[in-house]
C-alpha cells in the first residue's frame, strides 16, 4: 500500500514553488506562504506535518519549531534538499544582528515587565509609564522603558519626552553596540531617572524595525537595567510580541470590562497557548478603568478569561487627562490616591517584593510606600 504524502506549506517570497515540488517529490503541498508573519495562523488552522522555511525566511525557522512541536519544520538550503528537521533544537540562522552575542551579563535581581493588551485604547501606555515611575520612585536600580508599539508610540507623550532619539536612530549601530552604549539613544526622564527608549516619530519608520533587531535590543536592556517595562503593540500575530512574551518576568495583560475587550483577551490567551508559549504563572491580568456599577463584575472577568485579576485600577478620567496633558505622569502628582495606590501595589507585586525601599520622598509618597511595605493585599 502506497504511503500517504506529508502534507507540507512553504514559507517564504524567495523560492519557486515549481523548484520545491521537485526537491520534496514525497510532500503534498497545501500552500504557499509569501508572508512569513501569516505561518503561524496557517500552521494552526491546517496542522500541516511539514513547515519548509526559505533561505530569507531562514530566521523563522527555530520561532516556528518552538511554536509548533508537532510540526516537521525544515530550513530549506537552495541547492540540496535539507534533511534536518529543527524540531527540538535551536537555529543559528538570521542576520548578523542576531550571531553577535554578549559577554556582559543581567542583573541579578533582573525583571522585565512586558505591558500588552490584544485590544488597543485600554490604556497600557499609562499602566506601563506608571508602573516604571512607581519602580524608580521606591528602588534606587536602574529602571528603562522601552515603547515597542512602534505605530502609535506614546511613551514620550505620558513622559513630556518628544524630542529625544528613537528606536529607529539605535538600528544601524546594533551589530557592534554593548549594553552601556544603549542609553545614549535613551532619553532620561528628570523627575525620575528612568532611560526611555522612544518609539519612531512618524509610523511609516516602524516598517524598518525588524524583529529580531527589537530582540537584541531587550538583551542589550536587559544587561543594563534591573527594572525593565515594555509597551508592547495590539497585535498578537507578530513576532515581535511572541518573543517580548517568552523572555518576560511578567506579562501584564490590561482589559477593561468591555465585552470585546474580554473577548479578545480570553481568545490571545488560547492562542499563546496554542503556539506553546508558555505563560503559566507570569500572566497578571489587570482590569483597568473600573467601575463598581457595571454589570461586569471582577468575578466575571476572571471567569471568562480563567485568569485572576491582580489588580483593578479605577475610572479617573479627569485625573488621567489632566496628568497625560501635563506630561506628569499620575503616580507623580497629588491627584486621584486611590488609583495611584493601585498602581503603587502593582509595581510591588511585579518588582518590588524583595527590594528594600530606602526613603527618598515625604509626604504622600512616604504613606503609600510604607502601605506597600506594610503588605497591603492586592486591590480588589
Amino acid at each position: 500500500m502506497q504511503e500517504a504524502q506529508r502534507r507540507a506549506i512553504l514559507v517564504g517570497a524567495d523560492m519557486d514553488m515549481a523548484e520545491v515540488r521537485r526537491h520534496y517529490q514525497d510532500h503534498s503541498w497545501l500552500a504557499h506562504i509569501a508572508e512569513p508573519s501569516l505561518a503561524d495562523g496557517f500552521v494552526l488552522d491546517h496542522k500541516p506535518d511539514v513547515v519548509v522555511v526559505s533561505p530569507r525566511a531562514a530566521d523563522r525557522a527555530a520561532m516556528l519549531a518552538k511554536r509548533h512541536p508537532n510540526v516537521s519544520v525544515i530550513a530549506h538550503t537552495p541547492n540540496a534538499r535539507s534533511e534536518e528537521s529543527l524540531e527540538g533544537h535551536d537555529s543559528d540562522h538570521g542576520s548578523s544582528v542576531q550571531e553577535h552575542r554578549y559577554v556582559d551579563s543581567a542583573p541579578s535581581d533582573q525583571t522585565l515587565v512586558a505591558v500588552w493588551s490584544p485590544k488597543g485604547g485600554v490604556g497600557k501606555s499609562f499602566i506601563a509609564t506608571n508602573l516604571a515611575v512607581a519602580v524608580a520612585l521606591s528602588t534606587q536600580a536602574p529602571v528603562a522603558l522601552l515603547d515597542l508599539d512602534l505605530h502609535s508610540p506614546d511613551l514620550g507623550v505620558y513622559l513630556d519626552l518628544l524630542d529625544g532619539p528613537t528606536i529607529v536612530e539605535v538600528l544601524p549601530h546594533l551589530s557592534s553596540m554593548r549594553s552601556h552604549d544603549l542609553e545614549q539613544y535613551m532619553s532620561l526622564h528628570a523627575g525620575t531617572g528612568i532611560r526611555v527608549l522612544l518609539g519612531p516619530r512618524r509610523p511609516e519608520l516602524a516598517d524598518f524595525v525588524r524583529a529580531e533587531q527589537v530582540t537584541t535590543i531587550v538583551e542589550l536592556a536587559r544587561r543594563r537595567f534591573n527594572h525593565l517595562f515594555i509597551d508592547l503593540p495590539p497585535h498578537a500575530g507578530e513576532d515581535m510580541v511572541y518573543e517580548c512574551l517568552e523572555q518576560a518576568t511578567s506579562i501584564v495583560l490590561v482589559t477593561t470590562q468591555d465585552a470585546a475587550t474580554l473577548r479578545q483577551t480570553r481568545l490571545t490567551l488560547e492562542t499563546l497557548s496554542s503556539l506553546c508559549i508558555d505563560v503559566s504563572g507570569r500572566v497578571r491580568v489587570v482590569l483597568n478603568r473600573y467601575h463598581e456599577q457595571d454589570n461586569v463584575s471582577v468575578v466575571h472577568v476572571e471567569d471568562f478569561v480563567g485568569q485572576p485579576v491582580v489588580a483593578t485600577i479605577r475610572e479617573d478620567r479627569v485625573s488621567t487627562e489632566k496628568a497625560l496633558f501635563q506630561g506628569t505622569p499620575l503616580i507623580m502628582t497629588n491627584r486621584s490616591p486611590a488609583l495611584c495606590n493601585s498602581l503603587q501595589e502593582l509595581a510591588h507585586q511585579l518588582c518590588l517584593g524583595n527590594t528594600p525601599s530606602p526613603k527618598r520622598t515625604e509626604g504622600l509618597w512616604a504613606t503609600l510606600r510604607r502601605r506597600v511595605l506594610d503588605g497591603i493585599t492586592r486591590a480588589s
